[in-house]
């Protein structure tokens, strides 16, 4: 007679998991990868804010150009803070008493992201940036505007310049800026 030993009894045993050893060795490639990664994206995050800001005030700049044609009277963007700072926000407003007062709010934008910052100067005005009925820069030859960075890197800061014509130039770095620097 055979002796027949069931099945399952002649499977080898293996262990399932990991060892301390493989789960070490994987938390250290994920802290070695952080450790690389983080700094990187520090500074994705930095330009991504600063681009964001300077889009946001190259648009306003267009607005302020197309509605003093579209209307038939003076657009300014005016600074909110009323001087050479624009960090706490800035607006579009339209002259449509013709009176100066620019009282006619066409849009507004809310103060910048804590650390940033945005100065203007180089113009007959650093609180307001007006354009004329036919787009042209009205007050100023030229109006530089500085978007600086948290790490106040003028390098990386973007510089934005609003030309006689009324075109709007921006561009990186605020070295060559007459605006207060970063």
């Amino acid at each position: 007679m055979i002796d027949r030993q069931p099945s399952y009894s002649r499977i080898p045993y293996r262990p399932t998991g990991f060892t301390l050893l493989e789960l070490i060795a994987a938390l250290a490639v994920v802290a070695i990868s952080l450790t690389l990664a983080v700094p990187s994206f520090r500074e994705i995050m930095a330009r991504s804010t600063t681009t964001t800001i300077a889009n946001d005030l190259v648009g306003a700049f267009a607005q302020a150009r197309a509605e003093a044609a579209k209307r038939g009277v003076q657009v300014a963007v005016l600074g909110a803070g009323g001087g050479a700072d624009w960090s706490s926000g800035w607006g579009v407003y339209a002259d449509s008493g013709r009176d100066g007062a620019f009282a006619t709010r066409v849009a507004a934008h809310g103060a910048v992201a804590d650390g940033y910052a945005v100065r203007a100067g180089g113009g007959a005005s650093a609180n307001r940036v007006v354009f004329g009925v036919q787009g042209e820069l009205v007050g100023a030859a030229s109006v530089d505007v500085n978007v600086c960075r948290s790490d106040r890197n003028a390098a990386k800061s973007r510089f934005i310049q609003v030309r006689a014509s009324g075109i709007v130039v921006a561009r990186r770095d605020t070295r060559t800026s007459a605006a207060p620097s970063c």
